[in-house]
């Protein structure tokens, strides 16, 4: 089966000088790792793994793949929020911690330029759509239960590790900042992406992929391997045309509604 919605190089917008800068970013960090792995330590491969997935998430974001926005994203804010390095090169981390924050603010402007975003391919699509199969809607709805069982997860961590360090045990790796109240903030806005992508908002499927790779960072925190898991699972699934075709579908019929002043049926 074919996408019916077509969201890679055929989407109105262009591989700008941000968006190669961005992709870059991910070269350059990936440089930076696999630099670090050849210093014997004991994380030695988990560094060179990180090295060869921010070169998979540059060719990603390259391709112009609608959801590899989030991806960058996410990976920027996993270097920022959980600096693997720390304990080997205070200089690498900071010139990732750096690197990861131009990101973010170059992917900002990507997006506020129209860059990856299904609202701007939408705003251009003339084609009539039909109703979405049985099967793409079943693998959308099936990646928003992914996400609200990962809020779940991350809600139940906050759960069990609240009597346990309280609100004022910091993060180990950052050191100011709780680490019980960072993961009820995670799962809240777990919450918010997930209830926006079923809603149709474009910012809640980017959000959704954005806490992917947020999620390691996630896992670390409430030291539950599912939360991990499952965000590879959603990543897996919102990878697939069906699962695109489903969120798209939704998003065009909540703006036609919009349009059209009718209250969308439930």
């Amino acid at each position: 089966m074919g996408c019916e919605v077509q969201l890679s190089i055929e989407q109105p917008y262009f591989r700008t000088d941000f968006v190669l800068l961005a992709s870059l970013i991910h070269v350059v960090r990936a440089i930076i790792f696999v630099a670090l792995s050849l210093i014997p330590n004991e994380v030695s491969s988990a560094l060179a793994g990180i090295g060869f997935i921010e070169i998979i998430a540059a060719w990603w974001l390259w391709s112009l793949k609608v959801e590899s926005w989030g991806v960058s994203m996410g990976v920027s804010l996993f270097h920022i929020l959980f600096p693997v390095a720390l304990g080997i090169s205070w200089f690498a981390t900071t010139s990732i911690i750096l690197v990861s924050f131009a990101q973010c603010l170059i992917l900002g402007i990507i997006r506020q330029n129209g860059g990856y975003s299904f609202e701007r391919i939408a705003s251009v699509d003339n084609q009539e759509r039909k109703s979405p199969g049985t099967l793409q809607k079943n693998v959308f709805s099936l990646a928003v239960i992914a996400q609200l069982l990962k809020a779940f997860f991350v809600l139940l961590g906050f759960v069990m590790l609240y009597p346990v360090l309280g609100l004022d045990e910091p993060i180990p790796w950052i050191g100011f900042f709780p680490v019980v109240l960072s993961i009820l903030i995670l799962g809240v806005i777990d919450i918010v992406a997930g209830l926006g992508m079923y809603l149709g908002r474009d910012w809640g499927y980017q959000l959704t992929v954005i806490m992917v790779p947020v999620s390691f960072v996630e896992t670390m925190q409430t030291l539950l391997a599912p939360v991990f898991l499952i965000g590879v699972w959603i990543l897996l699934l919102l990878n697939t045309c069906l699962a695109k075709d489903g969120f798209y579908y939704k998003l065009v019929q909540r703006k036609q509604h919009i349009v059209l002043g009718v209250i969308p049926k439930k």
